[in-house]
């Protein structure tokens, strides 16, 4: 009930850690980090909003979806390429392209 939250804590500590094996497996292959990364809170209940770039097709956080507050960059070279990439997921509840 902070006001100061932005992002509010996820339902289980359990969740936490799945976020957090696949950001960080995908570290590991290759994604850069550019902000988050990190579990916090008292019990390690947040996860803090994460963006990773470079993401390719074969790294864990574009073949798995990662629900939490992780923006994965996928880029694409043109149009064309982009609805390949967005058709290619299993999953769909969000996507940007810009």
């Amino acid at each position: 009930m902070d006001p100061a939250t932005n992002i509010p804590p996820m339902a289980r500590l359990d969740l936490v850690e799945e976020i957090d094996q696949q950001v960080q497996k995908s570290i590991e292959q290759g994604a850069r980090l550019i902000c988050g990364g990190k579990k916090s809170g008292e019990r390690g209940e947040f996860y803090e909003g994460t963006v990773l770039a470079d993401v390719t097709p074969e790294m864990t956080s574009y073949k798995e979806e990662v629900f939490g507050p992780v923006a994965s960059i996928i880029k694409s070279k043109d149009l064309e390429d982009s609805i390949r990439i967005a058709n290619d997921s299993d999953f769909g509840l969000s996507a940007v392209v810009y």
